[in-house]
C-alpha cells in the first residue's frame, strides 16, 4: 500500500508498494528543470495526477530514464513550458497530460510510447511533432486546438485514430515514411504526404 504524501525540498511524493516514488507535486523555483531520478534513495517511477498542474514557473523539463508513466493532467496549464524531453522508459502518457500548455513548441517523444491518450496536447504553439512507430493508438482530441501545428511526422505504420484527433487544427499535414502501411491521401481528416527525411 502506498504511503501518505510527503514533501521534501521541491517535490511532494508518495512511496509506492513496489518501493518506487510517484511525484505528486512540485514547489520549486522553476526555470529549466531536470527531475531527479531518486528521492530519498528510491527510484522515481512516475509523475502523478496533476503533479505540475498550473505550474507557471517551469520553462522546460527533462524527465529521468526511470520514469515509466506520466499521469493524467500532469502538466496541464503549465503556460511557461516550452519544451519537454520524455525518456525512452515512458510507455504511457495520461489523458490531457500537456493540455493547455500554450507555449509548448517542442516535445521529444521516444519509441517506448505506445499510446497517446485523449486531449494529450491542446497546445496552441506546438508547430511539429514526430510520432514514433511504437504508437498504435491516438485518442480522441489528442491534438485538439493545436492551431500552429503544421507537420506531424510518423515513423511507423498508421496507428488507430480516435475521432477528432486534430479538431481545430486546420494546417497540419501528416507525413509518413515510404514502405509503411495503412496510409491514404487523407487520414484523421488531415491531408498526408510521403516523408523523405
Amino acid at each position: 500500500m502506498a504511503s501518505a504524501w510527503v514533501t521534501q525540498a521541491q517535490y511532494s511524493y508518495k512511496t509506492n508498494a513496489d518501493g518506487t516514488i510517484t511525484v505528486v507535486g512540485y514547489h520549486g523555483s522553476g526555470g529549466s528543470l531536470t527531475m531527479p531520478d531518486k528521492i530519498d534513495g528510491l527510484s522515481v517511477s512516475s509523475i502523478g495526477f496533476k503533479a505540475f498542474l498550473e505550474c507557471q514557473s517551469v520553462t522546460s523539463i527533462t524527465i529521468p530514464e526511470c520514469v515509466t508513466s506520466i499521469g493524467e493532467l500532469a502538466f496541464e496549464h503549465c503556460c511557461a513550458l516550452t519544451n519537454v524531453t520524455i525518456p525512452n522508459s515512458v510507455t504511457n502518457i495520461g489523458i490531457a497530460a500537456f493540455d493547455s500548455c500554450v507555449n509548448l513548441t517542442s516535445v521529444a517523444m521516444p519509441n517506448s510510447v505506445t499510446r497517446i491518450e485523449m486531449c494529450t496536447f491542446n497546445c496552441t504553439s506546438l508547430t511539429n511533432v514526430t510520432i514514433p512507430g511504437s504508437v498504435s493508438n491516438i485518442g480522441i482530441y489528442a491534438f485538439n486546438n493545436c492551431t500552429n501545428l503544421t507537420r506531424v511526422y510518423f515513423t511507423g505504420n498508421a496507428p488507430s485514430f480516435g475521432s477528432s484527433v486534430f479538431a481545430h487544427t486546420t494546417n497540419a499535414i501528416i507525413y509518413y515514411l515510404p514502405r509503411t502501411t495503412g496510409w491514404s491521401t487523407n487520414v484523421a481528416s488531415r491531408p498526408t504526404a510521403v516523408w523523405k527525411p
